[in-house]
């Protein structure tokens, strides 16, 4: 988007890895409204690639365009 530096972006694999730890939570996290980046830090839970095999190589940052 014109004018937004890419690091205001998070990859798409950071929004889904958020997504997946609400829905594994304990009871606990539940309720919560909480930002995605800030919620895999304090879980410490890394970046996966979208289908799982292995942890993403950019982490919160979406793949530099080619």
């Amino acid at each position: 988007m014109a004018g937004i530096p890419d690091e205001a972006f998070e990859s798409m694999e950071a929004m889904v890895e958020s997504i997946i730890a609400l829905c594994e939570c304990d009871a606990d996290t539940t309720g919560r409204v909480v930002n995605s980046l800030q919620l895999l830090d304090e879980l410490k839970r890394p970046v996966m690639e979208l289908d799982g095999s292995a942890v993403y190589p950019y982490g919160y940052k979406r793949r530099p365009s080619s």
